[in-house]
Formats: C-alpha cells, structure tokens, sequence
C-alpha cells in the first residue's frame, strides 16, 4: 500500500497538467475569435521622438509626411523608453470604422497622453482635442473610469481623418492600440473583469486561509506564502490597471512604484516560501546558499531604481527573475529525483508559473503578438499554481499530522511498558485520539468556512455580471435568459405578456450639449422612473444599451401596457434633469408588443415587433406610445 500512494498523486498531478493544457489550448483558438471584430491600429500606425520636445499639434499636422516619421508594421508598439516626446499617427476612414468607435490604448503605466482628431474634410484640416489621460492625471478627467485609456471618436460613423497621440511616460513605451466598437468593447470588458474577479477571488481566499493556517499552527511556510499572493495581487492588479482604476486611483507616485513593488514583493517571499517549502537549509545548502543572494542582488537592483532610471532597471529585473525561475525549476527536478516528497508539487507548479512568465515576458519584450492568449497566459498559470501549492501544503500537513501520530502512538507504547498497565494505555489513546478528532473538526469547519466564502464571492460576481452599472438596472445578458424563461410560462399557461421597448428622443443632443455626465444623470433619472412602475412580481425593468430600454409585463395586456407606458412617458416628461449648472428636461418614445403567445411564435418576434412600434412613435413625432 505506501508504494502506491504516490503513483496515485502524481497521476492526479499529470490530470491537473493536462488539464491546464487544455484550458491554453481553449483559449489559445478562442482568441482571434474575441478580437475579430476589432482593429488593430498598431499596425498602421506612424511615429516619430520629438527629442526636443518642441512640436505642437499645429506644428506635426502640418509637418511633411515624409519628414522624421517611421513606420510601424508589427500588431504592437515596442519602443522602449524615452524621456522624449512620442507622437503617433493614425489614418482613420472608413475602411476601419463602419460604426461609432472608441480607441483604448491596453497599458496602463503612460504618464500622459494627449488625444487629437484631425478631419480631413474638404481638404481643409479641423482640428479638435479628444483630451488627456494618463496614469498623471486626475482620474475625473478621463472619458471613462477603466483600467486603461480610451478616447471616443467624434462624429456619426463615417470617418475620414485622422488620430495624433501625444504620449509622454518614464515606463516602456508598449502601446497595444485598438479600435473598438462601444459594444464589443463593454462585452469584451465584462468578461474579462469577470476573469479577472474570479483571479482576484481565488488568490484572496488563498491568502485568507494560509493567514489562518499560520496564525493557528505558527509555521513561517504559510506566512511566506500570504506574503506571495498578497504580492502577487499588487503586481497583477498594477500589470493589469485595476489596481490604478479602484485601490491607490490619483496616487502616481505609487502607480509609478506599485508594479516593482509587487515584483520584489513576490519574488522575496516566493523565494523564501521555495527555500522552506523544499528544506534547502536540509537538504541542499547550495540552494539555501543560491536563495539568499538572489533575494539580496534583486532587492539591490530594484532600490537602484530610486537613483537611476526604469529603463536600466527593467531590463536586469527580467532577466534575473527569468534566470532565478529557472534556477528554481532545475533544484526542483533535482530535488524530486532525490526523493524529496514535496518537490514533484513545485515542479509541477512552477512549470506553470514558469510557461506563464517567460510568455508575458517575450510580449512585453515584443517578441510574441499582444492577443487575450498571451495576456492572459500568464494569470492562468499563476492560478495553477497557487492551487498546486496549496494542495502541496495541505498533503505536507497531513504528513506531518500523520508523523505526530505515528509519534503520539509511539509515545503510548512506551509509556505502557514502563507503566505495566493496560488501563493507561488505553486511557492515553482515548485522550490522543479526542485530540485528533479535535483537529479533524476544526478543519472541517475552516473548509466549509471557506467554501461559504467562495459560494458568497461566485454570488457578487453573478450579481454584477447581471446588472448594468450606470442605473442599477439588469443588463442585456439577465434579460435574455428571464424572458426566454417568462415567454415560455406564458405559452403553458396561455396567459397575455407584454413588451415595451423605449428609448430617451434626442440624446445625442443631450450629450452633445450638456456633456456625457448630464447624460448618465438623464439615463439614470429615466431608469429610475421605470424601476418605480415595474415592481410587480415578474416585471423587469432592463437597459438594453446606450439610451434604450425595455420593461417585461408578465400577465399584462395590451390595455395594461398602455397604462403602465403612457405613466411613465408622462412622468418622464415632467421629470427636471439637474447636472452641475444646467436643467433640463427630456422626453421618450415607447413601443409596445402584446400577446399571449401561441408554441410556434417565437420569443423574437414578439421583441421585433416592440421594436417596430417604437420606431413608429418615432415616426410619428416622438414623445408618444405606439402599440404594435
């Protein structure tokens, strides 16, 4: 039986592999599928330094075309650093937008970048600010509070002009730029925040139960591992922007720092976690040795950075943490062929961690395409692991639970030879064996402590994957699964069920006037007079994107509709908007659909009929309910 035990772990080490594998191999096809309806604008984008730092946009729009620039072909900008001014050049027409775009520029360690659309109509160039963002400047003044820049295009969608950047930043100059549609860029956007919730989720219920498991039983392996991840959160939440968008926000001096923190951080206490985890100071006094000055010459290189500059320190950071990973990975296949229970785990482990980081760091290095793949390789591989280490940990302490015992029964044979009694044997067997079931019991509940913990984290994510964040109402994604479910009700139980289709009569006007933040106030203000007349039980009020919304009536007619429509319509118009120093007020078009519903209509139908409506209340004048 001992011999099999650990054919059987690495067997289930081998499924996790393969598993992983798998899931890369998944996201490696799904890929190009995520990007397909986005450009690049990498690709044709021109550049030039302004050494100097004396050419202002009057100055480069009405510079030759042949004159300083270069041109740019790979699907992202590696230009390493520069303390000069970068300008870039972007043509823009319709051949790249056939709908109104938004351009995100997906790194988020620029000081400061400063957006110009240049219209080529007529042949006579306008030029207007699309404004500055930047990792320097005040988080209000952004188009959008994200992780990343983006900058709206002005006008309908038929471009023809074109885009300057003028970007100033101390960091490397990796400039992935997409154009992106509004509505592709949420979808992408809240699907990856999901990723990215469940990442975060993960490792803080990692370190929650490591910190737990060290203040219990005292040992420094798990203060050393709630050291990794809690650094390992810094240096994905700065790789990633999150932690600029909601943690340390107007704070660039810690921006600047928060991602080399994070990397020393993590690679200290990753260090001192592997010299414990694999007993070096036992079992190999060389990587003891190895450990420590690593640790030392790391820490050295990134505090030169307090007297230098990024761009000498970057470059010496990667490439030791490369060297170390690998150092680490080869002392673990050593350790493993000695024998050492605990180093096929790290071997394991670190593989992932090892493919993840080599792969991120070819992209930053511009050797391998900027895609989701490769963006995401490396938070995959980082979860892997941490869940391998964690699974190491708890068979070390079965292990050493197993050895205690081994040791308490032990203790109990001798003590019945020197006693004689066999009535003190079994009492001191009783004692350990409460003890035991003691530990077993306190286990139990922080295991299901911690699957609560999770079940209550998988529930805010499904909440706020649900629910549209500007008004609070439920989003596109909820609506379609509830009305599939409601339609399909009604055709059992032949009961009427409505739909109502609305969107707010010239908001672009609105935008356009009073800006973008009146117009989030206007949308929530109507929002709110719909969540106010949809509260019967099965009603839903739904953004459906930008201005337009619906309301589900289950059990209601057309009559029903009516009412319900023509309150909120009136409500709507006698509602004043207030944004800063402007009041207003607006109005809505509504389009109503009834029936109650036969097996072959089609959920659909019903939904493309309230569309039609709304559009012939649009047709006939506006602020006024049709029924379909």
């Amino acid at each position: 039986m001992p011999t099999k035990a650990p054919a059987k772990k690495t067997c289930m080490l081998c499924v996790v592999m393969r598993l992983w594998l798998a899931s890369l191999l998944v996201l490696y096809l799904l890929s190009d599928q995520v990007f397909a309806s986005e450009v690049n604008l990498a690709e044709s984008t021109d550049f030039f330094f302004d050494v100097e730092n004396q050419y202002t946009i009057d100055d480069v729009v009405a510079m030759p075309k042949s004159m300083l620039w270069q041109s740019n072909s790979r699907n992202t900008l590696h230009l390493g650093f520069s303390e000069s001014t970068l300008w870039l050049r972007i043509r823009i027409n319709e051949t790249f937008a056939q709908s109104p775009g938004l351009v995100e520029i997906a790194w988020p360690f620029l000081d400061r970048v400063e957006a110009f659309w240049v219209e080529n109509e007529n042949a006579r160039q306008q030029i207007s600010s699309l404004g500055v963002q930047g990792d320097h400047v005040p988080r209000n003044a952004h188009f959008l509070e994200h992780r990343y820049f983006i900058f709206p295009l002005p006008g309908d969608n038929k471009y023809d002009g074109t885009l300057y950047l003028k970007i100033n930043s101390s960091s490397s100059l990796i400039l992935p730029i997409w154009l992106r549609d509004p509505q592709g860029f949420y979808k992408k956007e809240t699907g990856y925040q999901i990723f990215l919730g469940f990442f975060f989720g993960v490792l803080a219920i990692i370190l929650i139960y490591n910190a737990g498991m060290w203040f219990y039983i005292r040992d420094r392996i798990y203060l050393y591992y709630v050291g990794y991840s809690a650094f390992l959160c810094i240096y994905i939440g700065s790789l990633t922007g999150l932690g600029t968008q909601y943690i340390w926000g107007n704070s660039p001096g810690f921006s600047d720092v928060a991602l080399l923190l994070g990397v020393l951080g993590s690679f200290i206490f990753g260090s001192l976690f592997v010299d414990s985890f694999l007993d070096f100071k036992k079992n190999n006094r060389f990587a003891h040795r190895a450990v420590k000055v690593a640790i030392v010459i790391y820490a050295l290189i990134v505090l030169t950075y307090l007297f230098t500059s990024e761009a000498f320190v970057t470059p010496i950071g990667q490439s030791l943490g490369i060297v170390a990973s690998v150092f680490a990975y080869i002392i673990g296949i050593w350790e493993w062929r000695k024998g050492n229970p605990d180093a096929r785990y790290f071997t394991f482990a670190w593989s992932m961690l090892l493919i993840g980081t080599c792969t991120y760091t070819f992209l930053l290095a511009g050797v391998v395409p900027d895609n989701l793949f490769t963006q995401s390789i490396q938070a995959i591989g980082l979860l892997v692991e941490m869940g391998l280490l964690s699974f190491a940990l708890g068979e070390r302490f079965t292990r050493e639970r197993t050895a205690a015992k081994q040791a308490t029964e032990m203790a109990l044979h001798l003590a019945s030879e020197v006693n004689k009694s066999h009535e003190d044997k079994i009492k001191l067997q009783q004692e350990a064996n409460q003890k035991l079931e003691g530990q077993v019991t306190e286990r139990t509940k922080e295991l299901q402590a911690t699957l609560t913990k999770l079940e209550q984290a998988n529930e805010q994510l499904e909440a706020l994957s649900n629910t549209d964040q500007l008004t609070g109402l439920k989003n596109r994604r909820f609506f379609n699964k509830y009305y599939d479910d409601e339609f399909r009700r009604s055709v059992r139980h032949k009961s009427p069920i409505s739909i109502v289709v609305l969107d707010v009569d010239h908001f672009k006007q609105v935008n356009d006037t009073y800006g973008h933040l009146a117009g989030d106030i206007c949308l929530k203000k109507v929002a709110d007079v719909m969540q106010f007349h949809s509260q019967r039980p099965g009603d839903i009020a739904v953004r459906f994107g930008g201005e337009e919304f619906v309301i589900l009536l289950v059990d209601t007619d057309v009559t029903g509709a009516e009412q319900v429509s023509e309150y909120i319509r009136d409500e709507v118009e006698q509602t004043l908007v207030q944004a800063e120093n402007h009041s207003f007020k607006v109005t809505i078009s509504l389009g109503i659909a009834s029936v109650i519903p036969q097996e072959d209509l089609k959920p659909e139908e019903l939904l493309r009929r309230a569309d039609a409506a709304l559009y012939q209340a649009k047709a006939n004048g506006r602020n006024r309910v049709e029924v379909a």
